[in-house]
Parts: structure tokens; sequence; C-alpha cells
């Protein structure tokens, strides 16, 4: 018996027995429909009276059996509405999400073309300063969202935080990379710790990884990269190899470097630049807009460098100034990486 429809969360079989009760009705009425037209010929053909004549045949609108088709096809369709309610609601939903994701997407995509053109073009200065401004407002609007950390301060995304080469082209890595060292982040010479790297290049797939290594051959010559991603090397010897090699530059997708890092293989404590790869993929997601990817580089910054951000340690750049190399390997700066 179909449902009084009161409930949203009706059983799914019940709903799907009221749609072949509904189905058989409409098969019924259409079929009811094209006797009442053939009774309706006869009568006017041979002269009899039309209304005696459906009523004879049981056609006659108001006839009990029609009231009873009526009042069972109205409870159906009662229960069915009943029956979708939860359905709908949920579709609307999911909807709005959808949408509400996409005005996020949108206005970080607004705001990273903005920072690329920067407000003032006849100030240098000035217009670089606008630019990380703004890099660090779309990055804490997308850390935001998907950590509901709130305080932006403490989330360490502020004009300090990133660094004032951005945004780079992947061509120009390298030297957006050497031409601000400081004896912190000195690449050319090989360290003497291993598994310690002072730059960490991420990008969303061994892909863009490899376009980092593909441009960076004279910092890759002088002391060889070292590549942590899925692809190619599995965890252990990925782990194998930071113990015994010393790493000025490490490149890798946001898992595996977590991974790594939170199994204690990789020490992110010296990392004093952030390269952050945010190209779009054919879809159109830079790497905080795909999910997953976006998920784990998060977990990465909260964990071994949110607290370390210019942001929140002072600046990269002054703290080089002073002359100290354990100030300066305290904080860390994100260099975009959009072309």
């Amino acid at each position: 018996m179909p449902g009084d429809g009161t409930g949203a969360g009706t059983d799914k079989a019940a709903g799907c027995t009221r749609r072949r009760n509904m189905k058989k009705l409409n098969r019924a009425g259409r079929a009811r429909l094209k006797k009442r037209r053939e009774v309706i010929a006869a009568a006017e053909a041979t002269g009899e009276d039309v209304n005696e004549a459906l009523r004879k045949a049981g056609l006659l609108d108001g006839s009990a059996d029609e009231m009873a088709g009526d009042a069972v096809a109205g409870e159906d369709r009662s229960g069915m509405d009943g029956a979708d309610d939860g359905v709908m609601t949920a579709k609307k939903a999911k909807a709005k999400e959808r949408i509400e994701k996409l005005k996020a997407s949108k206005r970080r995509k607004k705001a990273l073309e903005g920072g690329e053109r920067g407000d003032h073009p006849h100030h240098p200065h000035q217009a670089s300063q606008n630019g990380q401004a703004t890099w660090a407002d779309a990055l804490f609007e997308s850390f935001k969202s998907a950590t509901n950390h709130a305080h932006r301060a403490s989330s360490g995304f502020v004009a300090s935080a990133i660094h004032p080469a951005s945004p780079v082209p992947v061509t120009g890595l390298e030297r957006a990379l050497t031409q601000r060292e400081t004896r912190a982040t000195k690449l050319s010479v090989p360290p003497a710790e291993t598994a310690r790297p002072k730059v960490l290049y991420i990008s969303p797939s061994a892909i863009g990884a490899l376009d980092c290594l593909k441009n960076c051959q004279s910092l890759h010559a002088a002391c060889p990269i070292a590549k942590l991603f899925a692809k190619h090397m599995k965890v252990p010897e990925q782990a194998a190899y930071l113990k015994e090699h010393p790493v000025n530059v490490a490149l890798g997708t946001p898992n595996r470097l977590l991974k790594l890092a939170t199994e204690g293989h990789l020490d992110l404590s010296a990392v004093a630049v952030v390269a952050l790869d945010m190209r779009e993929n054919p879809k159109q997601q830079s790497m905080v807009d795909i999910p997953d990817v976006a998920r784990d580089w998060w977990r990465l910054w909260e964990q071994f460098f949110m607290q370390r951000s210019a942001g929140n340690a002072g600046n990269v750049g002054n703290a080089a100034d002073d002359g100290g190399d354990a100030a300066a390997a305290k904080s860390v700066q994100v260099l975009i990486v959009n072309a």
C-alpha cells in the first residue's frame, strides 16, 4: 500500500512500487480514453445517446470505478511526492555546494589575475608588494575553506610570506632561487647533512614536478635534486636515497612529501623556500582546486610550515640581512610558480 508521504526517509523499494503503479495507471488511463472515443464514435454513428452508451460501457465520467481509479492515482501521486522530498532536498544541497565551490574558485582566480597584473605598474616595488598581498589573500581563502582556519595571522598567509619574485614561470625558477640566495639558502654547494633540503618544489603531479628538474639543470649538476613523487620510486627507496645523499632541492607531490616527512625520512626544518606549482591543468584547476591534492598540501603546510611562515616568524630577507643562518632558516616563504 502506498505510504502517506509524511516521512522524508521513505523506503526506496516502496518508492519504486509507487512509480510502477503510476505507470500502470497511466497505461490504463490511455486505454480507457481510447475506448471512450470508440464508444462515442459508435453512438454518434447509430444516433444513440452518448451518455447512455458511456454508462452502459462503464465509461461515464463520475462512475464508481472511475472515481475509485482517480482516488488511487491521487494517493499514489501524494506518496511519490513525499518519497521524493528527501531526494530533492539532498540534490538541492549538493547543487548549492557545487555553486559555492565554483564561486570560490572564480574569486581565487580573479584575485590571482589581479596579483599578476599589479595595481601600480609605474611603481615596480609597490606593484610587487601588491602582488604578494594578492597571492597571500588567495592562498588564505583556499586554506580557510579547506580547513575552517579563520585566523589569518596565525595561518601565516600575509604579504611577507610570499616570495618577492612571485609569480615566476617554471622556466625562470632557477634564476629566481639563485638571485636571492642567502647563507641559509645557498644551493650551489652540497650541504653537510642528508635529507634536509633548503628548497621544496611542490606540484600536483609527477609531470609538473619534472618540469622543475628540466629547468633547474645547473642546480641539479651542483647537487642532485631529490625526486619525491609516486612514479618510478617507492617510499622505502626514496627513504634510502635521502638517508645517503645530501639534498639542497627536493621536488615532489604533496601526498608523497607528507608521507616521507611524517615517517621521519625527510627533514623539513631547514626549508626556507616552498616553490608552489599553481599552474592550471587542462580542466583549469590549480593545485588548491583538486580536492585530494589540496587536502595533502594543506596538511603539509599546517604540520611543517605554518608556524615557520615568514608571516609568523619574520621576513626571510630581513633575517638574512642580520647575517644569521639560524634565524633565516627558521622562516619560510612561498614562491608562486604560475606559468
